[in-house]
């Protein structure tokens, strides 16, 4: 029976710290999406600055449409930043961790303390502290790895909100690259 009791704390435990683990995984893919979309949003400045040359009169055909498409591009590169942003500096990042060692460590003394008052110096007492503490450990680590678990699902959703966001900027830039170089060689 106490080594089931100490297999299922094992396994909170570890659950806990495998949510914490894709906490890690999750900031580190962050940053290549944020540099790609940077870098086409460059290459694109380039494109527009080189393709269009702003007159006071009426776009081309060509113009309107190489303008529509980087809006659209634009729109696309904020709303998918936005989701980055959201996804590392947002309100549902506050990961739990186990409690501090001191809040630990005074819980225990309480807990000591209420079953030497009530129960007395007898025996029985050890096992029933061991019993009680033990759940609150347990305890703590379900409540962190559930809490954890749903602010890892929240971010994971945004990243990929992100990502759709993101890519379709990268679809866009090459339709926009394809018309830049179609005005460069034939108009």
């Amino acid at each position: 029976m106490e080594d089931w009791k100490q297999e299922h704390l094992d396994f909170y435990k570890n659950l806990s710290e495998q949510e914490l683990r894709i906490k890690e995984q999750i900031d580190q893919i962050i940053a290549f999406p944020l540099t790609t979309v940077s870098a086409l949003t460059g290459a694109l400045y380039f494109l527009v600055d080189n393709t269009i040359k702003v007159k006071f009169q009426c776009f081309t055909w060509f113009e309107t449409i190489f303008v529509c498409l980087s809006a659209c591009y634009y729109m696309s590169f904020i709303i998918g930043l936005y989701f980055l942003l959201k996804v590392f500096h947002a309100k549902n990042r506050k990961y739990h961790d186990f409690p501090l060692a001191t809040e630990v460590n005074n819980y225990q003394d309480e807990l000591l303390k209420y079953f030497k008052e009530w129960e007395g110096e007898d025996e029985t007492v050890k096992p029933k502290f061991s019993k009680q503490f033990n759940s609150y450990v347990l305890q703590s680590y379900i409540e962190i790895a559930t809490h954890n678990s749903k602010v890892n699902v929240k971010r994971a959703e945004l990243f990929y909100n992100a990502r759709e966001y993101l890519i379709v900027c990268a679809y866009l830039f090459v339709v926009i690259s394809i018309f830049s170089i179609v005005k460069m060689l034939f108009l």
